[in-house]
């Protein structure tokens, strides 16, 4: 054996003398180990007996103790490591703990009242943009994963949200998600590696066909999020064939294979019904066939996946409005000549050449124009740049064909692949990729137009020589502008910046041209270390750098892209947007204003939109604004979309390019003007509002605020978790240094720490905390430290090398006292769990992912053990819940939990089964053999037996340990079977609502078949193209659709038979004694407990206040009373008593929940109880007092009287 395995109270073997000894004491000194041991058989004492390190590794060995002779604190730490593994048993809120968040009430309605009650999530969650939906995922997440209900978690965003997910988790949830880039996929799948258990991919990455084989050939995620998920398109076209994109395939594929799916948008609806139906479809395929069932699907039944609050319904916990209002204010300014003369040639310019395009029929060369007229209104440094480019494309064409490098035949089919749609009105900010090129990276959108202004409508070398020299004398005017250094936009913007200069400021550009020119223009005034930029050309890391530095007021002014137009926050910063130009696609406005209009504003926010005056897009744009504020400025903000219900069915960019290049701008400002007014809005939003019903969150506060004061009284953190921690750290050899209740280290970190500690920022390894403030002062900090928790890698591996250690200790088990004992007692800590058979869909059967132990630890730090998850990584390689290993059984000592429900040293197949239900319970077995449900933290409110061996035990008492049969038959009685007929009864209420839905279901779905038929069998008698094909699939649906309703009835009842019980795992038990006091003394300091409480009841009922006792031993609260004031303050009070004056003892669990509460703790002291009660009232005494430590902690009476306060 090793040395230091000896310790006090451990049983080793003397091979020289053939005896057992307990250890008593151990002695190290630099040459010799003293001991002090007591030979088993003889009760003989060797004291202080010299050896030398090398005479013990030869002669003794360590055996495992009898029966409860392991060390209670051991056992204790133990089993207090089970229960913190478990922690959200206990309180039901417990990821409200372990996150960095001040979750809101809509945020927690929708995590716990809507998500995690469903045992297969398919839904939509629908709130409004800025309300936290990241959050809210985030927070659904983190809860599945501690219950141990998913591993595997896949999050498909559009590409410019990837990065801010990835921040957003890991900042927020300590959640260490991976982005998987497609460019970076080489030979292996990267959804089979364990790095992957916890992904982030694009949308659009994920439907490309190399990546999505990859994924279609790997085990399906336990859940898969879809974020922006109205992105996922499918229409239906006139013969009822429905096109799909390849997002939606992609979804739909994911759908299928039946686990659980989450859809977030703040827009599901945007007015047309059939997208809006296909979202559904997703969810519910067999439900949502057709969109007449959806139609008919009563809002009860849509409730069960659909979740939407909007803006103005949402509130704090006081009922305050978490939004402020805003304002939006058009700046008109005048060009000067220089500049006037400048717009006026170069729109001359593009009038000619969009009017060849047209003539041509070269739709890209109309774009290029296009672009280039959004160039030319933004900045003059935008369109001089523009045109060198432009200029530069034409000059090679020129060369190449002069050279013939290039045919003219070459030339037009070059001209032909060029794209015709214009990116930016078709696409949004947060799709927006980033690209590099020759060394550069763009954002998609620069790039793509940047490619654009190579396409010409010129045919021949004469038509490529004149626009080459219209575009060389437009570029020297625009440089000569340029560099007057005098810009009446940028001088208007600079008066608006002096107007406001005390106030940080946001301003937009679309075009990086424009960001460069604005940045020269505000250092040359001096503000060069002021300026924070963000453009598409920057990585993620470097994007949130900049955001932290304007947030922390290190810059003044934060000059972006629309690359920062989503996923980047700056609302505690800033409350003034400067819109340096104006985006024709409007949706694109609406997303730059949800930088600073969301949660955490505490400012009316105003925007400022910048506006040329005497320009044709100005004046449509002018008209734009100033209808859309009107509007905003009627309704509120009380809107889905209002924007996009405006131009659902128009193109800005087509209205400003008519006004610009036919010069019709009466008719485009018209044209504005005759969009939907103000009672045409109010009736849409009102239509949408019937279409998705949304929830109020008012209504929800009062319960809300009774869950939080219940969950209060559940708390875990920080008290359980620092005190487990820091009597474990001796165990594994852990030296903690610092301030443990606020920052701290741990000195020479052991080898089986440094890899998760690696995967922190090194400025965070020597910074740990157990305090939330202390980790994230405020939302807009980077991390400040660790913050330890159930659930994070560090907690996590420290208590599963601490378990692995001395799982066996708690099995074998330890002595305890308790002060409130009559009578000894066993207790055990036990767990059971209800399953469920997993049901996956028709994509055929799936591979399951089985990692053992040892290819985990390989793999360095997995996702999985990143996420927390590393103490019960055997189960989710698809094995039983931890039952006693096999070696566990041999001596009678040791066969004492065995049982057939205990399934002993098995290990039971779990694939294709999910926990359902899990119940972690603490069981108290009397003398008598009764059993009892008890607190699963029942140990902490004992006192440790310090020598076990002191206790003598009886065959009778050891026989009535050895039998665990009643053990299991108990838990499966009492709490496994009532969880599972729970299941059952909840499965009877919806089963025949839910037969009869898929059979109506399936009705229509024929009924719009053979009307599809119909149309088709028309078609192909027309001689209509692909009509065959279409009416093929469909005839071999409708031969289809029989099997597909009978297997959805069949699916339906084999719910009933799905659900089964885990086996029962004893992770550990306790022999508890009375704490030996005489009879006399315990009657009396009864009596003297009891008088204490009732003058304390009656003293806080005077007071007007609601007292309730919490005192029963079989809650073990922590405290004695919980006391409501009249004014709603809540004291949680523990009450001593004694018969003069005289210290007081709290126990481990009261100072623990006094530690926890702090403020709300009070420590009631009646001296004098026997004649003339004297109450001294101590708030906060974990803060206040100086304790002494002993199991618990003692308090001195001159301590209590000095620092009692006036109540």
């Amino acid at each position: 054996m090793k040395c230091d395995e000896l310790t006090p109270y451990s049983r080793i073997f003397d091979a020289k003398l053939n005896k057992t000894r307990i250890v008593l004491a151990v002695e190290t000194h630099p040459t010799v180990i003293l001991l002090t041991c007591k030979d088993v058989d003889t009760g003989k004492m060797f004291e202080r007996q010299p050896f030398k390190a090398s005479d013990i590794e030869q002669r003794f060995k360590l055996l495992e103790p009898g029966p409860f002779q392991a060390r209670s604190d051991i056992v204790k730490l133990a089993l207090e490591g089970r229960r913190l593994e478990h922690a959200y048993l206990f309180n039901p809120l417990f990821a409200t703990e372990t996150s960095l968040i001040d979750a809101l009430p809509h945020q927690l309605s929708a995590v716990y009242d809507h998500l995690l009650p469903k045992t297969r999530l398919r839904f939509l969650l629908a709130d409004d943009a800025g309300a936290g939906k990241t959050i809210v995922a985030g927070l659904y997440i983190r809860e599945m994963l501690l219950r141990k209900l998913i591993r595997r978690v896949l999050i498909a965003p559009p590409a410019g949200l990837v990065g801010n997910w990835q921040a957003e988790l890991q900042k927020l949830f300590r959640l260490p998600f991976r982005i998987i880039r497609g460019n970076a996929v080489k030979d292996e799948n990267p959804f089979t590696q364990a790095e992957n258990d916890l992904a982030i991919i694009s949308i659009d990455t994920l439907w490309r066909e190399r990546i999505r084989t990859l994924y279609q050939d790997a085990p399906p995620y336990d859940l898969v999020v879809f974020d922006e998920a109205h992105k996922l398109s499918a229409h239906r076209e006139a013969d009822f064939t429905v096109r799909k994109t390849g997002r939606y395939e992609m979804a739909e594929f994911i759908a299928r294979q039946g686990r659980h799916l989450l859809l977030m948008t703040a827009t599901p609806h945007s007015g047309k019904l059939e997208s809006y139906f296909y979202l559904w479809q997703l969810l519910d395929p067999e439900l949502f066939s057709t969109l007449s069932m959806f139609q008919r699907v009563a809002p009860e039944i849509q409730a069960n996946y659909l979740l939407r609050r909007v803006k103005e319904d949402m509130v704090d916990f006081h009922g305050a409005r978490l939004f402020p209002r805003r304002e939006s204010q058009t700046i008109a300014y005048d060009l000067t000549p220089a500049e006037q003369s400048l717009y006026d040639d170069v729109t001359a310019y593009f009038t000619v050449m969009y009017a060849k395009a047209e003539r041509s029929g070269s739709g890209a060369a109309r774009l290029a124009m296009s672009i280039l007229q959004r160039r030319l209104a933004s900045s003059t440094c935008a369109i001089m740049r523009s045109l060198y480019r432009r200029r530069q494309k034409l000059h090679d064409y020129l060369e190449n064909l002069k050279a013939q490098r290039l045919s003219e035949a070459e030339f037009r089919s070059q001209q032909q692949a060029f794209a015709i749609t214009d990116y930016r009105e078709e696409f949004t900010s947060d799709e927006e990729d980033t690209i590099e090129q020759d060394g550069e990276r763009l954002e998609e959108g620069e790039w793509r137009e940047q490619q654009e202004l190579g396409a010409t409508a010129a045919r021949t070398l004469i038509d490529l020589q004149l626009e080459l020299a219209e575009v060389e004398r437009l570029a020297r005017q625009a440089e000569a502008v340029y560099h007057r250094k005098h810009e009446s936009k940028f001088e208007k913007l600079w008066e608006a910046l002096q107007e406001h200069q005390d106030q940080p400021v946001l301003i937009f550009t679309e075009h990086k041209d424009t960001l460069d020119f604005l940045i020269d223009r505000l250092s040359g005034k001096g503000f060069g270390d002021e300026i924070a930029s963000i453009h598409g050309g920057m990585d993620y890391s470097d994007r949130l750098r900049e955001v932290a530095r304007f947030n922390r007021r290190d810059a003044k002014y934060m000059l972006a892209t629309d690359a920062a137009g989503e996923g980047l926050n700056m609302q505690e910063a800033c409350w003034i947007l400067i819109n340096y130009d104006i985006p024709w696609n409007p949706a694109r406005l609406e997303q730059r204003l949800g930088r600073i209009h969301r949660y955490k504003q505490r400012h009316d926010v105003l925007i400022l939109n910048l506006v040329a005056h005497d320009t044709r897009e100005g004046k449509v744009l002018k008209t734009l604004l100033d209808k859309l504020e009107n509007i905003r400025a009627a309704l509120g903000d009380e809107v889905f979309d209002v924007i996009g219900a405006q131009f659902r069915n128009v193109s800005l960019a087509d209205i400003i390019m008519q006004a610009c290049i036919a010069g019709r701008v009466e008719q485009a400002v018209q044209q504005i003007e005759d969009l939907e007014d103000q009672e045409r809005i109010a009736a849409i939003l009102q239509e949408q509002q019937a279409r998705v019903e949304c929830q109020a969150v008012k209504s929800l506060l009062e319960g809300w605020n009774r869950r939080l004061q219940d969950a209060e009284l559940l708390r875990i953190m920080p008290a359980f978790i620092r005190y487990y921690i820091e009597e474990l750290a001796p165990y594994l050899g852990l030296t903690l240094a610092g301030d443990i209740r606020g920052l701290f280290r741990f000195e020479d970190t052991p080898e089986f720490l440094q890899p998760v500690l690696l995967t922190y920022p090194a400025d965070l390894r020597d910074r740990l905390t157990f305090e939330k403030t202390l980790a994230l002062p405020s939302s807009i900090s980077p991390l400040q430290a660790i913050y330890l928790h159930p659930g994070e890698i560090v907690f996590d591996r420290i208590s599963s090398r601490f378990l692995a250690k001395y799982s066996r200790d708690a099995q074998i088990g330890g002595m305890f006292f308790d002060k409130k004992a009559r009578q000894p007692y066993l207790f055990y800590l036990a767990r059971i769990a209800v399953l469920k058979t997993s049901r996956l869909r028709s994509t055929g059967d799936v591979p399951v992912i089985e990692r053992s132990r040892d290819e985990e630890e390989a793999q360095n730090v997995t996702a999985l053990e990143r996420a927390g998850m590393l103490s019960s990584a055997k189960y989710w390689s698809a094995k039983a819940l931890l039952s006693l290993p096999k070696q566990s059984f041999g001596t009678p000592e040791r066969r004492e939990l065995h049982s057939p429900a205990l399934e002993p040293g098995a290990e039971v197949e779990m694939s294709g089964k999910e926990i359902v239900k899990d119940l972690l319970v603490g069981v108290i077995k009397t003398l008598d053999g009764e059993l009892q449900a008890a607190p699963a933290h029942l140990l902490q409110a004992l006192d440790p037996v310090e020598n076990p061996a002191a206790l003598p035990l009886s065959d009778a008492l050891l026989a009535l340990a050895a039998d665990a049969q009643d053990l299991a038959a108990f838990l499966i009685r009492t709490q496994g079977e009532p969880a599972k007929e729970q299941l059952v009864k909840e499965l009877d209420a919806r089963y025949p609502e839910r037969e009869q839905q898929i059979t109506a279901s399936f009705n229509l779905l024929e009924l719009e078949l053979l009307e599809q038929r119909e149309k088709l069998q028309e078609a192909v008698f027309k001689g209509v193209p692909a009509a065959q094909s279409k009416l093929n699939a469909c005839e071999r649906e409708l031969d289809d659709l029989a099997r597909r309703k009978e297997e959805a009835k069949q699916a339906l009842l084999a719910e009933y038979d799905a659900f089964s019980l885990s086996p029962v795992t004893i992770y550990g038990r306790a022999l508890v004694w009375p704490t030996p006091d005489d009879a006399d003394h315990k009657t009396r300091s009864d009596a003297i407990e009891k008088i204490a409480v009732d003058y304390v009841r009656d003293y806080e009922t005077r007071l007007g206040a609601a007292c309730k006792d919490v005192s029963d031993p079989m809650l073990r609260m922590g405290f004695d009373l919980l006391s409501k004031r009249p004014d709603g303050e809540e004291r949680y009070i523990e009450v001593k008593g004694r018969a003069l004056e005289g210290t007081v003892e709290l126990t481990e669990n009261e100072w623990k929940q006094a530690a926890n509460q702090r403020g709300k703790y009070y420590l009631y002291v009646v001296y004098h109880c026997a004649d003339h009660p004297q109450l001294y009232i101590n708030r906060d005494p974990f803060g206040r007092l100086v304790a002494k430590p002993k199991g618990g902690v003692i308090i001195g009476a001159p301590e209590i009287m000095r620092n009692a306060q006036n109540d």
